[in-house]
């Protein structure tokens, strides 16, 4: 969104979020929130340690935020029906009218979130083949040799010693 621009705008709903002492605006430059923003600085400084996302645009910004959020070791909640897209496949549901952060764990189970390793997104991706090859955008032997390039990279990680691994054990 371009700031100044009716899509950079927050939403008439959320604008009584910000009397809540427990409510902080940041303003985005890029797609992802974090890019040159406070944002990573103040989940640090507040002790958040998960977050939970919701936008317009599941595939520009929400996509850019989750991946720099997961780049960053903090566990990612998309609330699907909490986003929208202008192309691709429906989002499951209606929007849910709920507090997000005050949610019973068994509500919390039932709101479709998106994925949470690159295992699960492989297994959608694989379950996604219809749409991916409609119009001839893809075709299965390339979303075959992604998903195999993409299990090389989770197996050299899964095989990979962390660096809090070396902190933890090899440091003096």
């Amino acid at each position: 969104c371009i700031r100044g621009t009716r899509e950079a705008d927050l939403v008439d709903e959320l604008l009584p979020l910000l009397n809540r002492d427990d409510v902080l605006l940041l303003r985005k430059r890029r797609y992802s929130a974090l890019f040159e923003s406070e944002m990573e600085g103040h989940l640090h400084r507040f002790g958040i340690d998960s977050v939970r996302i919701c936008g317009v645009c599941t595939d520009i910004c929400v996509l850019h935020t989750t991946a720099d959020l997961r780049n960053r070791d903090f566990p990612v909640t998309v609330a699907a029906h909490a986003t929208g897209t202008f192309d691709g496949p429906g989002h499951p549901g209606e929007p849910a009218d709920k507090d997000l952060y005050d949610l019973e764990p068994e509500v919390a189970k039932s709101i479709p979130t998106v994925c949470h390793s690159l295992d699960m997104a492989l297994e959608n991706l694989d379950r996604d083949r219809e749409f991916l090859t409609r119009g001839g955008v893809f075709t299965n032997d390339v979303i075959d040799a992604y998903a195999t390039l993409k299990q090389h990279e989770i197996t050299r990680f899964r095989m990979s010693t962390h660096p809090v691994e070396l902190e933890m054990y090899y440091s003096l």
